[in-house]
């Protein structure tokens, strides 16, 4: 038995034609009819009742089918997974949360590159919820987020990596730069900006405004964190982002926020990528010890 003989005998069988399933499978008629006799001859047993005009499968001929359909696609299911798993072995797509995510990777990626020149990084950014459903789905090989989501599946690694502290971002301009630390109390008018989907963050701030009965007055978010940080220039709005990123931009001010504990980042990576493409399970392991001896 072929996986060839499989599939010209299922393709007859979805035709209900031997002579059509020779024509879509570019095949004379004949080189099927000798497949699904050799089966038939091979496994002793009757598939197809020969008909004036075309065939009926018998009842062993039906189940013969089903098994041998489901066979065909696992076998074309284990050909995918091995080809993703050469083709893609130097390769490893990582998502990032827009603010530490980013930032985390910014930090490591120089050594990494340093030693890993053979590999092609390809990064998408996304919220922490839509880069957890990304890897479910296989799209992507890891992620850098803020306190990874309770109740992840089995099939997603782990990788604890650092703490990032956040703080009141303004520019150089506004009342409240020059301050050591401001409390909620103080922004508790202020317009705030933030990025898309920054869940966690948010809550915080939530709890922390809720204390006075208020809520964080976010008026715009924004895809890109270079927005963001152009905003609150040009507009001296306020934002709440990671202090090591407002200190790198020009003409901003982190001050720290009262009450606003430290949110710590990891790695999250598919159990898959981490056994089959030795770029993802060298990525993990390198960027937790930078992070290990760091810390």
């Amino acid at each position: 038995m072929t996986l060839t003989q499989l599939q010209y005998f299922c393709k007859a069988c979805e035709l209900h034609n031997i002579t059509k399933a020779a024509e879509q499978l570019f095949v004379s008629q004949p080189t099927v009819t000798a497949s699904i006799r050799s089966l038939e001859k091979e496994f002793g047993v009757t598939l197809l009742e020969r008909q004036y005009k075309g065939f009926q499968l018998t009842e062993e001929g039906h189940i013969f089918y089903e098994e041998a359909r489901q066979f065909l696609m696992e076998a074309e299911h284990f050909e995918q997974r091995i080809r993703w798993m050469v083709e893609k072995k130097s390769s490893l797509v990582l998502g990032l949360t827009r603010s530490s995510g980013v930032m985390i990777y910014a930090e490591y990626f120089p050594f990494y590159a340093q030693k890993h020149t053979n590999v092609q990084v390809h990064v998408i950014t996304g919220a922490a919820l839509e880069l957890v459903e990304e890897l479910a789905a296989r799209h992507i090989d890891a992620a850098i987020l803020p306190m990874p989501p309770q109740g992840l599946p089995d099939t997603i690694r782990v990788y604890p990596l650092r703490s990032v502290e956040f703080a009141l971002t303004v520019s150089e301009n506004h009342p409240l730069a020059g301050r050591k630390i401001v409390t909620v109390e103080d922004i508790l008018h202020e317009k705030l900006v933030s990025t898309v989907n920054d869940s966690l963050k948010t809550r915080k701030l939530e709890e922390m405004f809720a204390a006075y009965g208020a809520a964080p007055n976010v008026v715009y978010r924004y895809d890109q964190l270079s927005t963001a940080f152009h905003m609150i220039r040009s507009e001296n709005l306020c934002g709440v982002f990671p202090k090591e990123m407002a200190e790198r931009q020009k003409n901003i001010v982190a001050v720290p926020l009262a009450g606003m504990e430290d949110i710590d980042a990891s790695l999250i990576v598919l159990a898959e990528a981490l056994a089959q493409k030795k770029a993802v399970g060298e990525f993990a392991r390198d960027i937790a010890k930078f992070y290990h001896k760091k810390n």
